[in-house]
């Protein structure tokens, strides 16, 4: 697989636990599955297209948030929602509570890149939030508020590669994608 999933339990000691792959299906349908390779094969597009006649690429953020088809990736179903959590770690909990205040799916899948993918491939910000990111800040959370009680099963998606992709950084700390 090409992410790693946690699930965020406030009643938990741990808060955060790695979903075991054998588990995963318990939680990602079909349409989520279909969801994450539309995020994929967009974002690899939208590389590829970029790098033609560059060095490689420093920064895709921009062009992935005015993107129209990316807005597929996510918008709410019934049964999920997942919330791009790209933006810089800081805004991470304004995030948080924005998500709970307006989404009535059953299940919240952040997405988020790992620090490592995100680092060769600079799609997002360096500065992007990561699973270690929104553990210290849902532990603050958590300790501010005490006992929180949410009618959402929450998830954090970690991105960790593109299928059948990979990044290399160059020496003048551009990006490139190549096909593996």
């Amino acid at each position: 697989m090409s992410y790693n999933l946690y699930h965020v339990d406030f009643k938990n000691k741990e808060l955060i636990t790695i979903v075991e792959k054998s588990q995963e299906s318990t939680f990602i349908s079909n349409e989520m599955e279909s969801r994450i390779e539309l995020f994929f094969n967009i974002v690899s597009n939208i590389y590829y297209q970029q790098q033609i006649n560059r060095k490689g690429i420093k920064n895709l953020g921009d062009k992935i948030r005015r993107d129209k088809n990316i807005v597929e990736v996510f918008n709410s179903s019934e049964d999920f929602v997942i919330v791009k959590s790209t933006a810089n770690r800081n805004a991470f909990t304004k995030l948080f509570l924005e998500t709970f205040n307006k989404t009535e799916s059953k299940n919240i899948f952040f997405l988020v890149l790992s620090k490592n993918l995100n680092r060769i491939s600079q799609i997002f910000d360096p500065t992007s939030t990561t699973k270690e990111d929104i553990e210290v800040q849902l532990k603050l959370l958590k300790q501010f508020s005490g006992s929180v009680e949410l009618n959402h099963e929450i998830f954090i998606l970690e991105i960790t590669q593109f299928p059948n992709h990979q990044f290399v950084q160059t020496e003048e700390h551009y990006s490139r994608i190549y096909n593996k």
